[in-house]
């Protein structure tokens, strides 16, 4: 896929990409998916924001744990309805889709069903860190630490760990900067 390599070219050449990242709460998917998009000028999509709306309009705290509990009813009960509104997030005629928080094996699958239908590449690069680093970042978005170790250990974050990280395009450590990390996504496209 080098011929996607620069955001001109992917423009010049009509083709059409989508980037989804996936990870623990914590490694830097938000900070990664919004420096993505600006650098290809793609739109950014939240898995993470469209659960939060649906907890609000639920009346439901937005307290991790229940995050996690609401994501997985919308997987469990209609993952195609999930995607398929996550997806609809995205202004037609888009070229680059950036989908932050992908945490779900079977939300990979259907994204892999859709990019096929539309013509588009689709790539996974899943970002890791190491525990004392993650609770650290948490803690500063006002996380206590149990709490934070607790998201780890969620059933929600199975896939995340095992299925996902394995059948990622890319690894990326995010513990390095932001700029290096977006970098390192471009050279493999």
């Amino acid at each position: 896929m080098g011929e996607l390599h620069s955001p001109e070219r992917a423009k010049a050449d009509g083709a059409r990409l989508i980037l989804a990242l996936s990870g623990l709460p914590g490694v830097g998917k938000t900070t990664l998916a919004r420096a993505l998009a600006c650098r290809l000028g793609g739109i950014h999509v939240s898995f993470g924001d469209y659960v939060r709306a649906v907890a609000e309009k639920l009346g439901k705290p937005g307290d991790r744990t229940t995050l996690q509990e609401i994501g997985e009813t919308l997987v469990r009960d209609d993952p195609n309805a999930f995607v398929s509104s996550i997806l609809k997030q995205a202004p037609p005629g888009w070229q680059t889709l950036i989908l932050d928080g992908v945490r779900h094996d079977q939300v990979l699958k259907l994204l892999r069903e859709f990019a096929q239908e539309e013509g588009a590449a689709l790539r996974l690069a899943h970002l890791s860190i190491d525990t004392p680093t993650r609770i650290a970042r948490m803690a500063e978005r006002g996380i206590d630490p149990a709490s934070a170790q607790l998201t780890q250990n969620h059933p929600s974050e199975h896939d995340v760990t095992k299925r996902l990280a394995h059948a990622a395009n890319l690894q990326l450590d995010g513990n390095r900067p932001v700029e290096d990390l977006v970098a390192l996504v471009l050279d493999s496209l």
